[in-house]
């Protein structure tokens, strides 16, 4: 059989149980002690994409719900379905819905994006929980929550989600990379996790869209398939402008420009590898500093790149 299967692999390997999520341990230890008490409040699920916001809620709903599941569950994307139509018809009529549920478990509302939804969506969508809040619980896993407003926000329970760690996220690569019996170095392994930045979906599909080259996965294959620059050549130009050393810096910037990667490709990397670096906290603050009036006016130029590049020599 083919590497590449006609399952996506993050939904292949999308764990099922909460006992299966890798990260986030207390979070979990929450959403397990909902799960033995059958009782938890309304959630507002917070955090960046792919580290397991509507996966968590997902396997608490299985394990409380079991094989009622299908009917006693609701799962809405706000971003496309984010009006009050929306609001006022389908999730109404679900809470409407008459269900006897074991241990007077309540239905729930999976909102998935639910800093999508608009003003009058988030009004009528308050006045629904009050209502319904004896019968049904409902979840808002978002990515900003400032978007959310303050009556919301107030009557959920808020669960703030952080990305994978490195050891997790690379840890999980190789067990799936394993089990498809695909080969990658451990190297390649490492620049999947400085691609994905904590974002277990990311790194899947990226693993996956690597599996398709026959014979051993290398990191240059990596950055190549996802478009990115080499983390080896911008981590050793910013080590070199940390040594004062402009010229041999810009010799690893120019390998990475040769490859077609304009000014804010090398900018965002450059910044990515702040966090890599060896070097102190203190020197890592410096360059946030003085990457930050770069970022904000960018013209898309490698004329930016040289300059930050110089002002790091500088410190």
């Amino acid at each position: 059989m083919s590497k590449i299967q006609a399952i996506p692999w993050v939904e292949k390997y999308r764990p099922k149980l909460l006992d299966e999520i890798i990260g986030n341990v207390d979070i979990i230890k929450t959403l397990k002690s909902f799960r033995d008490s059958k009782q938890f409040p309304h959630l507002l699920l917070c955090g960046q994409p792919g580290i397991g916001k509507t996966t968590s809620i997902h396997c608490l709903a299985h394990e409380l719900l079991k094989d009622r599941y299908k009917e006693a569950v609701l799962e809405l994307n706000a971003s496309d379905e984010r009006g009050i139509e929306t609001i006022r018809s389908t999730i109404k009529s679900f809470c409407e819905k008459k269900l006897v549920l074991p241990d007077n478990l309540p239905k729930i509302v999976i909102l998935d994006e639910a800093d999508s939804m608009t003003t009058a969506a988030f009004q009528a969508l308050r006045r629904t929980m009050e209502i319904h809040s004896k019968t049904t619980r409902f979840v808002l896993a978002c990515n900003t929550p400032e978007k959310i407003i303050e009556p919301i926000q107030s009557r959920c329970a808020r669960l703030t989600f952080r990305p994978l760690g490195e050891e997790e996220l690379m840890n999980r690569i190789k067990e799936i990379a394993r089990c498809e019996n695909v080969d990658i170095e451990d190297d390649a392994v490492k620049a999947l996790e400085i691609v994905s930045e904590g974002d277990m979906r990311k790194a899947i599909n990226a693993l996956q869209t690597c599996a398709i080259i026959q014979g051993r996965i290398t990191k240059e294959q990596v950055y190549q398939r996802n478009d990115l620059p080499s983390a080896d050549n911008i981590i050793q130009a910013i080590q070199l402008c940390l040594k004062k050393d402009f010229d041999g810096a810009l010799i690893e910037i120019k390998k990475v420009q040769q490859l077609g990667f304009d000014g804010n490709d090398i900018m965002d990397m450059i910044v990515r590898m702040f966090s890599k670096i060896d070097a102190s906290e203190e020197i890592r603050v410096r360059l946030y500093e003085i990457a930050a009036p770069f970022l904000i006016h960018r013209v898309n130029s490698n004329v930016q790149v040289y300059g930050l590049m110089a002002k790091i020599c500088s410190i």
